[in-house]
């Protein structure tokens, strides 16, 4: 029921509980729930990035706040598939699974839910599950948090938004949690044209600086982003 985590804490992890330990759970308690992707981050990050980051961003969260943390989503929205490593999802698919997951929660009683994304091609379709999942529960209370661009202090968001997918906040990040899956002597900066969407950049799965990034600079934008969303899980719990 009670997982210690490989970095010291202990964490509510869903799918270890029993259903008679599920049962027992304060239903005031909110359910966080990582969602990633599968797909090329240049030469020197893991295709695992997003779903990397996002899960532990969102244990960490409910390490300090004893809120419950669901299994992680590790496949996301990736239209094409273009790169070697990439696991595409088409948006209607990701759309009904995750939706699904958030109404499997719903009726198990718990009614404050946090997604916490880590792959910007996720955004809308969270933002219309979560817009729908309002409009059809009157008391459920559910957000779509991304580390990126959650009230991230003025002097901070060109570095951590340094461009728009693999970039110097990203590398950074994966830096201060993972460093043992960075090949920093395979980064590669890139500010081509975008090509079809956002996140394809000239075949290398890169925009921005990411030889910029270190781990020190890295450990902090980790710092802030799990402050904010530490706040956000505890004004979830205590309904403020």
């Amino acid at each position: 029921m009670v997982k210690k985590t490989g970095h010291g804490g202990k964490v509510l992890l869903w799918e270890e509980m029993t259903s008679s330990q599920i049962d027992a759970l304060d239903r005031r308690l909110p359910v966080v729930i990582p969602i990633g992707s599968i797909e090329m981050h240049g030469p020197h990050l893991p295709v695992g990035c997003d779903t990397i980051a996002a899960s532990r961003l969102a244990e960490d969260a409910c390490v300090i706040t004893g809120a419950i943390l669901a299994p992680s989503v590790a496949y996301g929205i990736i239209p094409i598939g273009e790169h070697n490593g990439d696991v595409p999802i088409s948006i209607n698919a990701f759309t009904a699974y995750v939706r699904n997951v958030v109404e499997g929660f719903y009726k198990n009683q718990f009614n404050k839910i946090i997604l916490v994304n880590g792959h910007g091609g996720n955004i809308d379709a969270l933002e219309s599950i979560c817009a729908d999942a309002l409009e059809a529960h009157n008391d459920i209370k559910i957000i779509n948090y991304e580390w990126w661009r959650y009230n991230i202090p003025i002097a901070w968001e060109p570095i951590i938004n340094d461009g728009t997918h693999a970039d110097r906040g990203e590398t950074g990040f994966m830096l201060a949690v993972r460093p043992d899956i960075v090949n920093m002597k395979q980064a590669k900066d890139s500010n081509g044209t975008k090509a079809k969407a956002w996140y394809y950049q000239q075949g290398s799965g890169v925009d921005g600086h990411p030889t910029q990034a270190t781990a020190r600079e890295g450990r902090t934008i980790y710092r802030i982003v799990l402050r904010k969303l530490v706040d956000l899980v505890r004004a979830a719990k205590t309904d403020s």
